[in-house]
């Protein structure tokens, strides 16, 4: 049995052809893409793992007494990450609320009844 072309499946084939067209050039063009897109996935990566180093070396040269304007003098910017390590210590007195900040403070010395008369007009008689 031999089968007939109607011009209705040669109509879909050369659709179907023009579009196959298309996505070629679409894919020729994307290939070089794609390359630069591994490469630069591939950088990330190695500039991910030198960046932990470089922030665990910075960190190193400033406990060996190199402060940061120093070392950004020299080229060496501050790490973008530093490393992970022991959290700061926290500090461990209260703090106060702003009541206790407001009021004043009494004075820490002692005073003895001479001061105490001094500064209370009552106690001089005056009025």
């Amino acid at each position: 049995m031999c089968r007939m072309t109607t011009p209705s499946d040669d109509a879909t084939s050369a659709f179907l052809r023009r579009a196959e067209e298309i996505n070629q050039r679409r894919m020729a063009a994307v290939e070089p893409l794609a390359e630069l897109v591994a490469q630069r996935t591939e950088l990330r990566r190695q500039l991910d793992a030198l960046e932990e180093t470089y922030g665990r070396q910075y960190v190193e040269a400033e406990k060996a007494g190199w402060t940061e304007e120093e070392l950004t003098a020299m080229d060496a910017a501050p790490p973008v990450r530093r490393p992970r390590g022991r959290p700061a210590k926290k500090n461990s007195s209260r703090r106060a609320t702003k009541a206790e900040k407001a009021a004043p403070v009494p004075s820490q010395q002692p005073r003895n009844d001479a001061q105490a008369q001094q500064g209370n007009p009552a106690a001089t008689g005056a009025q």
